[in-house]
């Protein structure tokens, strides 16, 4: 959707790309294309897909099309308004919780040291909704001991995934050495 993100995620593998999906129009015609290819499931991310104004209007789009459709947001821009103007659009919405602490998220560049509390809440919201959830995790050299059970639990999404960090060259350089993990 864009590269846009009002967060700063240290080790993002996006930090450096550039790129917005600038109409509903180019929306139309490349999810049209990927329907006739047989693509059955979309996900908007970015960047934040929140910071583009367009995803609401691709997100209902891809779902007339016959899309399962999906976003991936850092959280902080779901309300109850984006939420509920979301709902009918979107199937699933998946939140990035890297930490059960709210510190160590801060530390991350998630935020301002509420970003588990919030995401906790925007969770709550989209599973009363009906909308699925899932919890995207990235492990880090902070995040690899941490037993992050009880607070998925207390969400408890539909789907967790977990990624280790990954050294991107040109996009994440800087966190390589500080967040950087071995197999």
């Amino acid at each position: 959707m864009t590269s846009v993100c009002n967060y700063r995620c240290k080790f993002c593998c996006m930090q450096k790309l550039t790129g917005d999906l600038t109409s509903t129009m180019q929306a139309s015609e490349v999810l049209h294309h990927l329907k006739r290819l047989g693509i059955e499931k979309i996900n908007f991310v970015g960047g934040e897909p929140l910071c583009n104004s367009l995803i609401y209007d691709v997100t209902h789009l891809a779902k007339e099309i016959g899309f399962v459709v999906g976003i991936t947001s850092n959280g902080a821009l779901l309300t109850e308004k984006t939420v509920n103007r979301l709902s009918g659009s979107v199937d699933w919405i998946g939140l990035s919780i890297d930490s059960s602490s709210d510190e160590i998220e801060r530390h991350l560049g998630r935020g301002d040291g509420s970003h588990v509390r919030h995401c906790t809440k925007v969770a709550e919201m989209v599973q009363n909704l009906g909308i699925k959830l899932k919890i995207n995790t990235t492990v880090t050299k902070l995040t690899c001991q941490e037993d992050m059970r009880d607070c998925i639990r207390n969400i408890n999404p539909d789907r967790w995934k977990v990624f280790q960090f990954l050294h991107v060259p040109g996009q994440n350089d800087d966190a390589v050495e500080s967040l950087g993990i071995t197999d």
